[in-house]
């Protein structure tokens, strides 16, 4: 049996090869300078398809995505804001709390602190997936004073994904759905919630403890007096969110933005006073869309993983075999 060399191995490949151009190589009828041609052509058009094949798939790993506005609103379902209350200050429980918590002669600053600590800020209109927080912008804020009457007008603009975008990774869509919650404080996954949680944790590095709105805060992580005072030196730093490229003091947090998130822009707030002491012990507020909305965020995938493989015609002809 005679031994088969490498050389007679490549030339019975080449010439039982169905890749364009590949089976010229190795036909003997064929003069030299024809073969040496179409050995030519077959590595540069090898080459050119290389080049085409990693352009596609930076492509479908940096871009995949288009993210763009929607004006067909006719079958639009909008998305209404939610409403997060927080009492903002009760002088009377102050009162009868701090007189509990210490002597009767002590010193009003104590009542300021408690104040500060057991009250927030008021109401919030956020979309359905945030929580109020220290980082929220001030435009969303409502400060409700009992015997007044409140009427919000805003505008809302929501995000719709198409179907596919479940495929591509959080990097790739440059957003995270709500159940891309690994670690998270809250049940679901929000811009918010993220910074929440990014804030949590800068105060563990900074002062080895959490202040007492703090969730998920053991007991033995909450804050004691040198605690807050850390906190309270600290607070610029604490409670402002920067880039990572940015050298004034904050949080440089790695949240991405919900893929579902919801625009919400404050028109107007009208407040009327009510003139009756008979309303003193209440407030009431309205909430109105200033007008329906008209257009809506849309995310889109324009390169798919099918895309990828079979319908990027350049690709697809240069590779294709001789049938």
């Amino acid at each position: 049996m005679s031994k088969t060399t490498c050389k007679a191995l490549i030339k019975d490949y080449c010439a039982n090869c169905t890749f364009a151009g590949v089976h010229f190589i190795a036909d003997d009828t064929k003069h030299w300078t024809e073969r040496l041609l179409w050995a030519s052509l077959v590595v540069l058009s090898w080459y050119g398809s290389a080049l085409l094949i990693i352009a596609a798939w930076e492509a479908f790993v940096q871009s995949p995505i288009s993210f763009g506005v929607e004006t067909t609103y006719i079958d639009w379902d909008t998305k209404l804001p939610t409403v997060a209350i927080c009492e903002t200050s009760n002088d009377a429980k102050i009162f009868n709390v701090s007189d509990t918590i210490w002597p009767l002669d002590h010193l009003l600053d104590l009542e300021d602190a408690l104040k500060d600590i057991a009250y927030f800020r008021g109401m919030y209109t956020l979309g359905e997936d945030e929580v109020p927080s220290i980082t929220t912008l001030q435009s969303s804020l409502l400060k409700i004073q009992l015997g007044n009457y409140y009427r919000r007008h805003l505008t809302v603009r929501n995000i719709e994904n198409d179907p596919l975008i479940v495929e591509t990774t959080a990097s790739q869509r440059a957003c995270r759905f709500h159940h891309e919650n690994e670690g998270g404080l809250y049940p679901h996954y929000s811009y918010s919630a993220c910074t929440v949680l990014c804030r949590k944790r800068g105060q563990m590095n900074v002062c080895k403890c959490n202040d007492h709105f703090m969730l998920g805060t053991k007991e033995s992580e909450i804050c004691n007096i040198s605690g807050i005072a850390c906190l309270h030196a600290h607070a610029s730093q604490l409670t402002t969110l920067k880039p990572h490229w940015a050298t004034k003091p904050g949080l440089a947090c790695d949240c991405l933005p919900s893929c579902d998130e919801t625009e919400i822009t404050v028109i107007k707030d009208v407040i009327i006073s009510s003139k009756h002491k008979a309303n003193k012990k209440n407030a009431h507020v309205e909430m109105l869309l200033a007008y329906l909305p008209t257009e809506r965020f849309k995310r889109n995938v324009v390169r798919s993983r099918l895309d990828l493989v079979g319908k990027d015609p350049y690709i697809f002809i240069l590779l294709k075999t001789n049938t």
